[in-house]
């Protein structure tokens, strides 16, 4: 998945990718962070949701709808984690995003 915007950090193999992912998350007060819930990874990190959407929808153009069904997008602070979209409800939320976002340029022109 590629990164977008802000603090997006992408999870890379090894124990250095991972190190490095957790001391992003540590820097910021509040992380979206997107989860592969089969195995359990963090894919990557952002500063705002609408950075974490940009990068689902990302995903789904390239790879298609299906490449995001495992995913979980989470808002993580210091305190608590909360899960905000999975799977096709995350997709949804990705996409009816990139709507709003299209339909409010077009009525500002």
């Amino acid at each position: 998945m590629g990164t977008t915007g802000g603090a997006a950090r992408e999870c890379r193999p090894g124990r250095a990718g991972v190190s490095s992912l957790l001391g992003t998350l540590a820097a910021m007060a509040v992380a979206f962070s997107l989860w592969e819930t089969r195995s359990g990874n963090i894919v990557s990190a952002h500063e705002t949701e609408a950075a974490a959407l940009a990068a689902v929808r990302e995903t789904i153009r390239v790879h298609g709808r299906t490449a995001v069904a495992s995913l979980v997008l989470a808002r993580e602070t210091t305190r608590s984690t909360r899960i905000i979209a999975a799977g096709d409800a995350l997709a949804d939320r990705a996409l009816m995003t990139e709507q709003d976002t299209t339909d409010r340029s077009a009525a500002s022109t």
